[in-house]
């Protein structure tokens, strides 16, 4: 096991090097992702042709911001898949604020991924009282440090 960035690792899963997070939801999968756990711990493989963002990573990024503690607006988040690896990688003491416009979508990513971790903030664009919780708890001090 390597740690590449913060809660970003190269684990070996079935004799291959594969790019993880430590999973902030031991046990849960959110896309049938491999986990595996290394000593006390629980990674979730981060598959690459399903992520942007984990595609970036393995073709070496020169750079990611989002690290423990982070605050990230993520805007289409679409059913989590993404989301759901950066979540871990900000762990419990970050937040994601995740914004979907397709309802539909929208309820999947809140049945599949934000309803398990308490440090995604879900709304859909569609929802006025949704937009003015969201806009407010942006805009708060405490959420601006």
């Amino acid at each position: 096991m390597e740690n590449e960035e913060d809660n970003i690792f190269w684990v070996k899963i079935d004799g291959e090097k594969r790019l993880a997070t430590l999973n902030l939801v031991p046990g849960n999968q959110v896309y049938k992702e491999k986990l595996v756990k290394i000593k006390d711990e629980e990674f979730r493989a981060w598959d690459p042709y399903r992520s942007k963002l984990g595609s970036a990573i393995m073709n070496n990024l020169s750079a990611l911001p989002i690290v423990r503690k982070s605050r990230v607006l993520y805007l289409g988040v679409s059913t989590g898949t993404t989301a759901s690896h950066v979540s871990d990688i900000v762990g419990p003491s970050g937040i994601v604020f995740a914004v979907e416009h397709t309802s539909r979508v929208a309820r999947e990513f809140l049945d599949r991924v934000a309803s398990y971790r308490s440090n995604i903030v879900a709304h859909s664009s569609r929802c006025k009282k949704s937009q003015r919780v969201f806009f407010s708890l942006w805009n708060c001090r405490c959420c601006l440090r």
